[in-house]
């Protein structure tokens, strides 16, 4: 039975400009003319926060920057960092007020401290925390030199001698750290942060170089599942309610506050590009934003409220299991003004954890005000209630992002409600709708995917969904389970089956049912079927593993993070057919050789979490690439079926 769920909702419009907006990345000339209105008014909230904006030492023309030749970073190493970060705050303050007061006094500050830098400044030097003083110091000094790009002062010259040196060192210095771990050099293990300076990095020396090649390559680390940074990693599992458990809840709320004050740098400076990362993956940002939020939020006694919390596990090096919560509540950084005023008053969805959290915090600290001054003070530039405060949104708009997802035996909805909204209607099966989005949730059990073969010798998919199916590297048709010429054939040298895109992504309850036949002693690590997007996100079944056992497998997180069903040894699948059938209802995973059970487990990973696919094929495994050059399969796979709803045992045994 299909239940199809009805909010009013409308649609924010993604696209990309041509040509790079200047300034365009944390602050637009928009932006500048919206303070200046207000301050001229003496409206609250900016006049307060412009005050205290003033307070910081950091804000005076006569702060005296001391550059260095070189900068060390890490354990072992003289480090020497944090006088660039305060040279970095005082050219950012100085900068701001000029814009915001025409004082060309400020506006030479800001760019004698860039002059200093870019002509004294040789390397950075240390350990891996390079990466991190490259990307967050490179990152905010770029937004230095974007602010103050028009000021004619400047000479051509020194601009270009700026550049320079955020692309040779600062560049060089972050972005070497994504160069590192690209898929083809195999897999680690690091936290998201680690990645998300880097993507705000890319982001913004792309467009302060007008380098669209370092920009776009910036956005795609962001929407990869393989880099930890990238938004499914960052934010790895979505509890009901959008609440989004971030990779860092576990280790502790410093280094998870800073990744969701990351996350929102690099989403507004995409935004003022045309580019809606706030907005990518259902808004996955805000629920990691909303989570981190509520978790860390305590003042006037309020108490700290619960969040759920799914065990985080990942193998990858000396090994990760987090069972609970990390320690250090509650972080206070000054990054809550960014994603209320973003959500609320620029697009018009409700943030309440953001909201009070950024109200709480009014007006916002600068860089440098924060933990006494150590290194961790300068990772934020701070004053968003200056800098990021709008007018609310004038109207409510529709709630959006409605999904239905079966769960058992029940249908969870979930939906980012709109601003100014007290109640919602949801409509079941009506026959009256609006502009608006439709979530459907499938009630039993329902064939989905039945690959078969036509009289012509093509596959084709006969369930009513008709996905496309292809034959790639010469695979061809053989006799199956039942004699005749209905199977797939696979020579284990390149031959795969390729399916759609997405093929599982919309499915919580499902089965899996095949007949399989393998023509040769089972090599390690092959995989009769694997769907996925690489090496992060996958759901896939091996006959035999490098243990010797056959295994199921589900992961958010890579080969060292998944949920396993494992047998007592390899499939018995050499010369001879066998029936393997898998299903999954709620959490509870069951694995079926020849109708008998074989295996179960608690899996919280359902396909919809694993996300979107595009890399789903019968045959081959996501690690065919290099250096793993996993084994391809060789033999014959009939009767491949995929069902929405978890058959049970009956009912396997009557489609064998």
């Amino acid at each position: 039975m299909f239940i199809i769920f009805v909010l009013y909702f409308n649609f924010l419009l993604t696209f990309a400009k041509e040509e790079f907006k200047h300034p365009g990345l944390l602050h637009t000339d928009d932006d500048f003319e919206r303070i200046k209105n207000k301050l001229e008014i003496k409206e609250e909230p900016w006049l307060t926060a412009f005050k205290q904006f003033n307070t910081s030492r950091f804000s005076s023309p006569n702060y005296v920057p001391r550059p260095q030749k070189i900068i060390y970073t890490g354990i072992g190493f003289p480090q020497n960092y944090i006088p660039l970060g305060q040279d970095i705050a005082a050219a950012y303050c100085n900068a701001l007020n000029w814009k915001i007061t025409g004082n060309n006094v400020y506006a030479e500050k800001s760019i004698n401290n860039k002059k200093k830098r870019s002509s004294t400044l040789e390397s950075m030097q240390g350990n891996n925390d390079i990466a991190l003083t490259g990307g967050i110091f490179g990152c905010q000094f770029a937004n230095v030199g974007e602010i103050m790009r028009s000021y004619k002062g400047w000479k051509a010259e020194d601009f270009n001698k700026f550049k320079k040196m955020m692309v040779n060192i600062f560049y060089n210095a972050g972005w070497g750290f994504i160069i590192t771990n690209e898929p083809s050099k195999g897999r680690r293990f690091y936290y998201s942060n680690w990645d998300l300076a880097q993507i705000g990095l890319g982001i913004a020396i792309g467009v302060l170089t007008d380098n669209k090649t370092m920009f776009e390559n910036a956005i795609k680390v962001y929407k990869s599942d393989w880099y930890w940074g990238g938004s499914s990693q960052f934010i790895y599992y979505l509890h009901s309610g959008y609440f989004g458990q971030t990779q860092e809840t576990g280790r502790d709320q410093g280094h998870n506050t800073l990744s969701i004050g990351l996350g929102g740098i690099l989403c507004e400076m995409a935004w003022n590009q045309g580019v809606d990362l706030y907005g990518w993956d259902n808004n996955r940002y805000l629920a990691g934003a909303e989570y981190v939020a509520k978790l860390n939020y305590n003042f006037n006694n309020s108490g700290f409220a619960q969040v759920p919390y799914l065990t985080y596990y990942n193998y990858y090096g000396a090994g990760i299991v987090q069972t609970e919560i990390g320690p250090e509540k509650p972080k206070n950084r000054p990054i809550w003004s960014l994603v209320y005023n973003h959500y609320e008053n620029r697009i018009g969805i409700a943030t309440p954890w953001s909201k009070k959290y950024a109200i709480a915090l009014r007006p916002e600290i600068g860089s440098g005000d924060i933990d006494g001054g150590t290194g961790g003070s300068y990772n934020f530039l701070g004053f968003g209630t200056l800098l990021y405060q709008q007018d609310p949104i004038s109207s409510s708009c529709y709630p959006k992002g409605l999904t239905a997802r079966v769960n058992g035996t029940k249908v969870e909805l979930n939906w980012w409600g709109p601003v100014y909204t007290k109640k919602y209607s949801v409509l079941a099966n009506g026959t009256k709708c609006a502009s608006s989005n439709i979530a459907k949730a499938f009630i039993g059990k329902k064939l989905y995917f039945n690959l078969s073969v036509n009289n012509k010798s093509i596959p084709i998919d006969l369930s009513e969904n008709k996905f496309s199916i292809n034959l790639i590297n010469g695979a061809s048709v053989g006799k199956g389970i039942k004699g005749k010429q209905t199977a797939i054939l696979l020579n284990g040298n390149g031959q795969y089956v390729e399916l759609p895109n997405n093929l599982l992504s919309e499915l919580s309850d499902y089965s899996i049912s095949t007949w399989l036949y393998c023509n040769q002693n089972l090599p390690t690590n092959a995989r009769l079927f694997d769907f996925g997007a690489g090496l992060g996100h996958y759901i896939g079944f091996s006959m035999k593993i490098s243990s010797g056992v056959w295994q199921f497998k589900s992961t958010v997180g890579g080969e060292f993070a998944e949920t396993t069903i494992s047998g007592p040894g390899p499939l018995q699948c050499v010369n001879q057919w066998i029936h393997l059938a898998i299903t999954q209802l709620g959490e509870n995973l069951i694995i079926y050789l020849n109708g008998t059970i074989s295996g179960q487990t608690k899996n919280p990973m359902p396909p919809f979490r694993i996300g979107n696919t595009t890399n789903n094929c019968l045959g081959r495994s996501q690690f065919y690439i290099p250096p793993y050059n996993r084994p391809y399969f060789s033999g014959l796979i009939d009767e491949f079926k995929i069902f929405e709803g978890a058959l049970n045992q009956e009912e396997i045994k009557k489609i064998m």
